[in-house]
């Protein structure tokens, strides 16, 4: 089994214990992985609901029979700069995240398959389904920029924590 597949297993098995930048950037370098990125947090409810909700969500993706990697994240809302906490899920199908999307009542979900890499919406403001955004696919170290301030994702655990990066926008 490659180092790739074994990973794919723990993810999925939920047995990851450490995570790391280049783990997630084998996802979005390879063109046959598909992954999902999404909150449940609001920045017009309280932290103690967000963390509840965030908790909630950690569940359900691991009922839905996922592993996720918990990642720290912040991008502008109604409010300002957001800050949050967000799951990149490794292999749920598009329809299953928009679902946690709606749920969830956020703006847009990120979704990468063979297809695509995109910001996709999934309320009423923002287009249910409808593509905001492309992110680079398969665009080697320029899809992953350190130390952005206003629009960032890092992870929580592991020997890359903390570290900032972002996903490049197509033009």
């Amino acid at each position: 089994m490659s180092i790739v597949d074994k990973i794919d297993q723990y993810l999925t098995e939920g047995d990851l214990n450490e995570s790391s930048l280049s783990r997630i950037w084998q996802f979005v370098e390879d063109k046959n992985r598909q992954f999902g990125v999404m909150s449940a947090f609001r920045g017009d409810i309280s932290p103690k609901e967000n963390k509840q909700r965030h908790e909630e969500l950690k569940k359900r993706v691991r009922d839905m029979g996922y592993g996720y990697i918990e990642m720290d994240g912040g991008y502008e809302e109604e409010q300002g700069i957001v800050k949050e906490k967000s799951l990149f899920i490794p292999k749920i199908s598009r329809k299953e995240l928009m679902e946690l999307g709606v749920e969830y009542d956020q703006h847009t979900v990120i979704f990468k398959d063979g297809k695509g890499f995109s910001l996709i919406g999934t309320n009423v403001n923002s287009g249910i389904g409808n593509v905001v955004a492309n992110f680079k696919h398969s665009a080697g170290r320029d899809n992953l920029i350190k130390g952005m301030k206003e629009l960032f994702s890092a992870l929580v655990k592991g020997s890359h924590r903390g570290k900032k990066f972002l996903f490049f926008m197509e033009d």
